[in-house]
Formats: structure tokens, sequence, C-alpha cells
């Protein structure tokens, strides 16, 4: 019942709308008409003033000819031809506007008989006729004038004005007053002007005129306030005889010609009793065209307000029918939808969702959706999650087995085997992260960091490592980062290398031997407070087509096929790359030709971090050159190498082999760079070995063995690409001596002595990888095959470092991380740092362990390079093992005489957890603060030695509670970074580059 008395009311609501659209709509028509019918009458009246205004100047121009008669003089005719100009230019006005009219055709003939008939008098007047008779009446009055007066009062006529009827009959009869007036100016002033005496027809003309100068009655003008108005310009009663006495002047004349007044005389009172009937069609317009736009402005307003008041009940029926639409149709939805979706539900479900559909509780029903919508996400996060770690968990043990399998004595086919295992992994691997990446990003789970980061040290090393593959393929790879960019700036750092790593990869991927390859990074737009950054990854590969780039950003997607048989890869780089640098403000695109290559660009405007202070850089007088074998040779890293050397101000110029040695009269420069590529054989080295200048080689690692064997007698060697930071460290070389070879073998450095490690590991594969690399770090290592195990050697041993698997059984490592929290806590024990080795790598897993209580986290395949700097970070530079022994032979109180209490206070709990695990190696017993009230209250219980802060973290008046501190007897330490300010105007600094040196020094020597 309720839905049909729902329908019945929109139906009723559609009835309302629709009729009332109907009628506004008829009325705004009727709005409309009128309003056009007012702009067609304004348009006429236009043409109505043109013409009054081809009379006058008609009368003008047979005044100006009347003079040139009687003058004959240039000037005059060069009036003459001015006014002559004007005629013809209203005449073409009033021609074009005659269509607006509907007896145009008619009116346009009369105008052009007048027109040709005023094209005769005038070649009459060139000719200096003294025809005056048939120039003045019958040419101008009967052939010119009388037409378009006749014209003007056609015109008139047609003007459907019925409140202005009388003063549009009055203005007829006026103009052709003005006519008859101006014959008599003109016709009079051309006697007096050649003294001619008058003759009968003259005097029968004259009198004619006269006969006829007699205003119209003003009884037709219908408005009292017009008629009045009128009346005192033109004053009836003495109109026609004000000239009377001026005309009996001309009498005493007629006969010999001897007029007692001028022709200019005569003309100044004639042009007066004129120029009262001009003021009158003025006024007699001027009203016409107010009252016509006055009730233009009243329609046109009444015409949008129907429009608007239809377009309100437009709108309103489109939303009803909307409306009703969408409820016809969302019943509709709902029920297919509620279909479907019970075919996927449990039983209990399926019962759960027929009670909400029985009761039709369309809420109930949308949460019920809802609900199990995100149960749907939550297993989709759930399987991914096991895949990443089901994937993970093997490939760690084939990644890492094959790491070291590398460093064992293999024989050339066994490391080409080992070579394809390595690959085919780091392939999977890749596809592994690439869908997660793109998870991540699609569930809106990517947090874009800001950040301060030095760009040139950080866009120099992320590309740093490709140069070996561009060497593996023969292809030219170079690099600009523009030295000219702010020291710092702010943004994520990490996600545009990620950017620039994935362009660069599929460019080295896509390009065949013998290309180029170009990454360019420079600074676009700058700013006092920002700096917009260009860059770009240009190569000379495949191409790509017009049709293939509108697909190129989409998942999954690249130029065809056979790209993906040829080349391999998921096509996942370049949508992941778009949506990252669209999430930085920016936009990713493509220039590219098939078959020579493409240009993948996008620019993000970063702003400027607060330290900006950069080193001076200044080689001046410093000669530098780059020999080639040929002058026609050019590639970017060579031009990139000039850059780069003009911005540190020393000079570069370029010589081919033949310059260097052809003779004697070359002055080399102090510093020669030579390219390994153009020079590998033996002889062709050795002669450069031999010049009087410092030689910098620039090879690749494909050359190494070669490079290495001349590096005694180079300047400095440099491995492609090259960048600022070698090119900046080639020219220190060339006022630097040659420092003696550093001959210890590389494993010898990375040994960590005096390490005990826990890790908790349930695949027996990755146990024996793991247990095996860190002992070749020199770690001593203690294995637990599950979180229970993990917990109970914890309790029993004391260890420097824990590695926590997430995933294992009996006990999980996030269970047994917070049991070994609780211990530790309870039993007042120093916190061993536990370190997450896992394989799960979704978005949160690392925030998610961090909060548990962990202290870093490691995803597996592990990452040697990441495994070993993890390690150090937590390695304290310990002396060697006996340490351990004399430390537990020191006694008691020597042990409370070296220990320390401090309090530490940052922003980052992280980083706080990392500064107290130090501090508790070196003896110091620490307790973290949370806020400034924590802070003062700890103060306030005494018994500390020192406070560690970082200067962030404190409020503007940190002087002030520095000061109280030192009252308080406690030493403040502000916590510094290598590239802030190394003092502080109210405390002493420590450097957390060098932490443990710093704080023997500043805590323990005091």
């Amino acid at each position: 019942m309720k839905k049909a008395n729902q329908k019945i009311l929109f139906y009723l609501l559609l009835l309302v709308s629709i009729g009332m659209i109907a009628g506004l709509s008829w009325y705004a028509y009727r709005a409309y008409r009128i309003y056009h019918v007012d702009q067609m009458q304004m348009k006429r009246l236009s043409v109505v003033k043109k013409a009054g205004a081809l009379i006058r100047d008609i009368a003008s121009e047979r005044m100006q000819s009347v003079q040139y008669l009687s003058a004959g003089e240039k000037e005059r005719f060069k009036t003459l031809l001015t006014k002559r100009a004007q005629t013809d230019h209203d005449l073409l006005a009033v021609s074009s506007g005659l269509a607006r009219f509907s007896g145009g055709g008619k009116m346009r003939t009369m105008l052009d008989a007048a027109q040709s008939q005023l094209k005769a008098v005038r070649s009459r007047v060139e000719a200096m006729s003294q025809e005056y008779r048939d120039l003045l009446v019958d040419g101008y009055q009967i052939g010119v004038f009388e037409p378009i007066v006749k014209l003007y009062e056609n015109l008139v006529k047609e003007i459907d004005e019925k409140s202005l009827k009388g003063e549009f009959d009055f203005g007829s009869r006026l103009a052709r007053l003005y006519a008859n007036d101006d014959l008599e100016h003109s016709y009079l002033a051309y006697l007096i002007g050649v003294s001619k005496p008058m003759k009968a027809e003259d005097l029968e003309i004259w009198d004619q005129a006269i006969s006829r100068d007699a205003l119209p009655d003003l009884g037709s003008i219908q408005d009292e306030r017009t008629r009045r108005e009128f009346s005192k310009i033109l004053n009836p009663q003495s109109f026609s005889s004000e000239l009377d006495q001026v005309r009996r002047k001309i009498l005493y004349g007629i006969d010999d010609g001897h007029y007692p007044l001028t022709m200019q005389e005569w003309s100044r009172a004639s042009q007066k009793h004129l120029s009262r009937l001009l003021h009158i069609a003025t006024l007699l317009h001027t009203k016409a065209t107010k009252t016509v736009e006055s009730r233009i402005d009243s329609e046109k307003t009444r015409m949008y307000e129907y429009a608007a008041a239809v377009l309100f009940f437009v709108v309103l029926l489109l939303i009803l029918s909307v409306i009703f639409y969408n409820m016809s149709k969302e019943t509709q939805l709902l029920d297919e939808t509620l279909k479907d979706i019970e075919l996927e539900l449990s039983p209990q479900k399926k019962r759960e969702l027929k009670t909400i559909v029985d009761r039709r509780d369309l809420p109930a029903i949308y949460a019920f959706l809802a609900q199990t919508v995100k149960e749907a996400n939550e297993s989709k996060d759930l399987f991914l999650a096991n895949m990443s770690h089901e994937i993970r968990t093997p490939l760690n043990g084939i990644v890492g087995f094959t790491q070291l399998l590398k460093n064992t004595e293999l024989t050339s086919d066994q490391k080409e085997f080992v070579n394809v295992i390595e690959s085919s992994s780091e392939n999977l691997l890749s596809i592994v992260n690439d869908i997660l990446d793109l998870s991540k990003i699609n569930a809106d789970k990517v947090e874009i960091e800001e950040i301060s980061f030095n760009p040139i040290e950080k866009f120099e090393d992320a590309v740093e490592s490709y140069g070996a593959k561009a060497s593996q393929k023969n292809i030219e790879f170079s690099v600009f980062v523009d030295p000219s960019l702010p020291k710092t700036l702010v943004g994520d750092p990490t996600k545009i290398s990620q950017v620039i790593v994935n362009l660069l990869s599929n460019a080295i991927k896509f390009t065949p031997g013998n290309g180029e390859v170009d990454v360019i990074i420079e600074k676009r737009d700058e700013n006092e407070k920002e700096v917009t950054v260009y860059f770009a990854v240009e190569d000379t590969g495949i191409g790509i087509s017009d049709d293939q780039k509108e697909k190129i950003f989409e998942a999954f997607a690249q130029a065809d096929a056979g790209t993906s048989r040829k080349y391999g890869g998921t096509g996942l780089g370049l949508a992941i790359s778009s949506k990252l640098v669209e999430r930085m403000g920016g936009k990713l695109d493509i220039e590219s030709e098939l078959g020579k290559g493409s240009t993948f660009f996008f620019t993000l405007t970063l702003p400027k971090g607060t330290d900006q202070q950069k080193e001076p850089i200044d080689f001046a007088g410093l000669r530098t050159a780059l020999v080639l074998p040929k002058a026609d040779i050019y590639r970017k890293s060579d031009e990139n190498l000039h850059r780069y050397v003009e911005y540190c101000n020393a000079e570069f110029d370029r010589f081919t082999y033949d310059d260097i040695f052809a003779g004697d009269d070359l002055i080399l420069p102090d510093l020669l760079f030579v390219d390994h590529r153009y020079c590998r054989r033996g002889e062709e080295l050795e002669r450069f070995l031999n010049l009087p200048t410092k030689i910098v080689l620039i090879t690749t690692g494909e050359m190494k063995r070669e490079a290495e064997a001349a590096t005694p007698r180079l300047s400095k060697l440099i491995y492609k690409p090259v960048n600022f930071t070698k090119t900046l460290h080639a020219l220190e070389s060339a006022n630097v001596q040659a420092a003696p070879k550093v001959t210890q073998k590389r494993e010898e450095e990375e040994k960590f002595s005096d390490l005990r490690v826990l890790v908790a590991e349930d695949n027996p594969i990755n146990q024996k990888l793991i247990r095996t690399t860190l002992e070749k770090f020199g770690v001593e290592v203690t294995l637990a095959s599950n979180g229970q195990e993990a917990f109970e050697l914890r309790k029993q041993n004391d260890y420097d470092l824990i590695f926590m698997d997430i995933q294992m059984p009996v006990m999980n490592g996030l269970d047994a991380t917070k049991e070994i929290l609780h211990y530790e806590k309870v039993n007042h024990l120093r916190h061993i740092p536990i370190v997450a080795l896992t394989a799960n790598a979704l978005a949160g897993d690392r925030e998610k362990y961090i909060e548990a209580g962990m202290d870093n986290y490691l995803s597996k395949p592990i990452n040697l390079p990441d495994l070993r700097a993890l390690i150090q970070s937590y390695h304290l530079n310990k002396s060697k093992p006996s340490v351990r022994t004399n430390r537990q032979s020191t006694t008691r109180d020597q042990q409370e005489k070296m220990e320390k209490h401090l309090l530490l206070y940052t922003r980052s709990p992280m980083m706080a957890k990392l500064y107290a695990n130090l501090l508790e190696k070196l003896k110091i017993e620490t307790r973290i603060v949370k806020d400034e009230q924590e802070l003062i209250e700890a103060l306030d219980q005494g018994g500390y030695d020192f406070a560690l802060l970082e200067e962030s973290a404190l409020d503007d008046d940190e002087c002030l509670l520095l000061e109280t501190m030192k009252d308080a007897g406690v030493t403040p330490l502000i916590l510094i970074r290598g590239d802030e300010k190394n003092s502080h105007p109210c405390a002493d600094t420590l450097n957390v580059a060098h932490f443990a040196v710093e704080v023997r020094k500043k805590i323990f020597a005091r």
C-alpha cells in the first residue's frame, strides 16, 4: 500500500510539473514574440533616423554646391567632396536597412532613382553649370529631395507604434517642410552670392516656397506634454513670419542684383529657422527610441522570468523522473544483487539475509552488503599475505644459497647455471613485488613521505647500479643530475627513486646493444620556497606506436604480446610508476617513435629543505680536457661531463688522439679524461699513461681488471655512469698525491666480532641459510624452531640481537615478541633488539610489527647488503672477544662506577628504542620519556646524570627548560646529525653520526 501511495504521489507531481511547464512555456513564447517584434521595431527606428540624417546631408550638400558655384574656389570644392562622402555613407546605410520593411523593394527603387539623379546633379555642379534653376529645383529638389522625403514618409508609416502615431505623422510633414524651407535657403543664397537679379521665374519659385512655409497642425500629437514642448520650440504664431523682415530686405535688390545683405547673413537667418525643425526631429526619434527600449526591457525581464520558471519545473520534472526511475531500478537491482550474492553465502548468512529481505529493511540490507564486501576484501588481503609468504619462503632459500654459492670456486658452466638461477629468482621476486605494490596503490595504502633529502646524492645512488647492466649490453649510459639543485629538498626520495629505477630498467631492457640510455634530472624553475624538477629517461630502443601509447600505463599492459615474449616482464612497472607520480602531484608522460626510441618524463614541484648551505666549489685555473679518437663523436655523457666541469668553474676542452700525439706544440691540460672504451688494448692506454699530466680513466665493470691494473698510475679511476660526485672527486684528485693501495680483503672488513644472535625460524632451509650467512659475518648464531623455543632461549641466555620469523608453529613471532618484552620488563632486564624476519611484505606489515614492539624489519628473500647494514647499526665497534670475558670478571664496584643514568626524549619512538639499546650496551641506564610533561616529572624525581634531547621535540622556550635541568644537576645534550649545525646556544651537542665515540667522550669523560 505504501509503494502504491508513493507511485500515485509521484504521478500527481509529474502531471502538475508538466502542466506548469506547458503554461509557462506559452507565456514565455508570447513574451519572446513581443520582444522580437520590439527588437525589429528598434532596427526600423534606426533606419528612420538614418533617413532623416540623409535628408539633412542632402540639404547641406546642396548648400555647399551653391557656395562652390557662386565662388568657384578649390577649398570650397574640397569641402563639397567631404560632404558628398557623408551623403554617400548615409545612402548606403539607409539602403542596407530597407530589408527590414515590408515595402523595402518599392522603397529601394525610389532610393535608387534619387541616387541616380544625385550623380547627374553632381556632374553638372563639377562642370560649373549656370543653369541654377535646373540644378537647385529640378535636380536637387524634384529629382533628389522629393523621392527621399517620400521614402521617409513610407518608412514612418511602417513604424507600428500606436501610442506615437500622431508624433510620427507630424514628423513626416516636418520632413517635407524642411525640404521646402531648405530650397528657399539655397536658392536665395545662390542669387545673393552671384548678385543676380531675379526674373519672374525666380520670383515664382520663391513665392511658392514661402506659401508652403507653414507648420503642420500640432493637434495630431496625442500627448499633451509633448505638444506643449513642441509648441514652445516652434512658436507656431511667428514661425512662418520670422523671416519676413529678411525677405523684405532681399526685395530691394531683385531688380539689379544689389542685395542689402550678404549670402552669409541670409544663410544664418535661414539656418536658425531650419534648426528648429531639426530639433523637433531629434526629440521625436529620442522619444520613440526610449518608448520601445522601455518595452523591450520589460518584455525581456518577463521572458527571462517565465524561462527561469520553466527551467525550474523542467529540472524538478527530471529530478522526479530520476528518483522514480532509480527507485524502480534500485528495487530491481537489489533483488538481482541479493540473488547473486545469495549463491556465494554460507547457509547461516543466507538465513540472515532472508530475514532482512523479508522485513524490507533497506538500511539493514545495505549494512549486510557492506559487511560482505569488507569480508571479501579482508579475504583478498589474507590471500595476498599468504601468497607472498608462501612464495618468499622457498625463494629466500633459493636466492640466499645462490649468493653463497657464487662465493665458492665454480667452473665456467657452473657460474653460468648459477647466474641463470639468480636471474630467474630475481625476476620472480620482481613480479611478486610489483603485484604487491599495485595492490597497495589500488587499496590507497601507499603513504607519500615528506622528508628532507639531498637530491644529488639520492638520485645518483638510485641509478648507479644500472651502469653494470648497461655495460653488459654495451649500452652507452649517461646520467645528468643538475648540480645547481638545492642542497636539500622535501619529498619522498624513495618513491621518486623507485619511479626513476622502473623507467631506467625498462629503458635498458628495451634498448639493443650499442644503443643509448640517458637519465636527465634538472631544475626547471625555482623560487624562495620550492623548486620544479624535470625527470626524464631517454632511450634509443624499440619505441612505441601512437596506438600503443594509450594503454602503456595500464596494469599488465605492454606494447604488444610479442614484447612480453621477447623481453619478459609483467607490464606492471609503468602502471605503478604512473600512479606514484600522480600521488606526488605530477603526471608521467611519454614521447616515442616506433623503431627510434622513447622518452618517459614527468615534473615535480618540491619544497626546499631547511639546510641550503652548500660548500663552495671553485676549481678556477684548473685546465681539463676529454680526449676522443675523432672530433665527430658526440655522446650525451660527454656533454654532461662538460656541464659538470664548468659548474665547478674549471676549464674544459676536447682533443682528438691526433691533437694529443701529433707534436710537442700542444700544452697538455692539468687533467685529461680518457674513455677506456676507445683504448682497450694495453699499448693504447699505455700511451696516455706516459703523458706528463694526470689521467682520469672512465671505464666499466666489464673492463675492471685492465683498469685496476693501471690504477697506481692514474689520478682517478671512474666507473660509468659519470655523475657530478665522481667528476668532483676527479677534479679534487688533480691536487692530491696518490695514496697507497689498500690490500685488505673486503671479507675481513665485514667481520662482526663478539656478536651473539638468536634466530627464530621454522623452515629448515632458511635456518641453514641464515646461519651460514651470519657465520660468514663472524656472528655467533643460536637457532630456535618456533616462538616458544625463542622465548625459552631468551630467558636462559643473553643475546645482542634477535631475528624473529612471524609465521611459526607452537607460538608465532608476534606472541613470542610480546612474551619477551613482558619478561624483560618484569625482570628489569635490558631490551634486546628484535628484528622481524618474514616473507610478509604487504602494506602495513612493517608498521604492524613495529607497533607490536619489534625494533626493525627485514623481508624475505634476504638482501645481503641490507642484512649487513642492519647488523652494523646494532654493532658498537666492540673490541676483541676478550672484552666479554673482561666484562664478566669486572667487579660489581667497577660496574657501578661505570654506570650512568640518562633521560632520553625524541619524537620518534622507534629511534628512541634504537638509542636506548645502544646506550644500554655502553652501561648507561636509560629512561625513555614520551613528552615534555613526563620529562619534567622525571627531573623532579631526581637520580639522573644526563638528558639526551632531540631539539625538534622541544618547545620554543627550550633554553629555559635546559637551564632548569642544569640547576637540577642534569647535563643536557642536544642530538644533531652530520648535516646540521654543530652548536646550540644553551647546551652541548652530541653528533649522531659518531654516536658511540661522542657518548664515550661527552658522558664517560665527565
